[in-house]
């Protein structure tokens, strides 16, 4: 079979999970945790805190989680919008 990235607006789809906010969990900060995401609350080893983040979010890693770690999207995709840098 013949296999191909998604276009920018295909990757969008599927990380909104179909839906028309910004993500697919809404358009702020998640009120649950739901995916690996840089919160307010997470802090390295050494105490640092990332400079952009989710106000009043933690998800308990500061770094990569294990894969599907969390809820999936409504597309039934683990990791789709967090756990590591485009």
């Amino acid at each position: 079979k013949a296999y191909r990235l998604p276009s920018e607006a295909e990757f969008e789809y599927a990380v909104r999970g179909g839906r028309a906010t910004r993500f697919w969990w809404g358009d702020g900060a998640p009120a649950k945790v739901v995916e690996n995401l840089t919160g307010e609350e997470d802090l390295s080893p050494g105490r640092r805190q990332w400079s952009s983040f989710f106000a009043d979010y933690s998800d308990g890693f500061w770094g990569p989680a294990p894969v599907a770690s969390f809820e999936t999207n409504p597309f039934g995709l683990y990791d789709i919008a967090g756990n590591v840098g485009e």
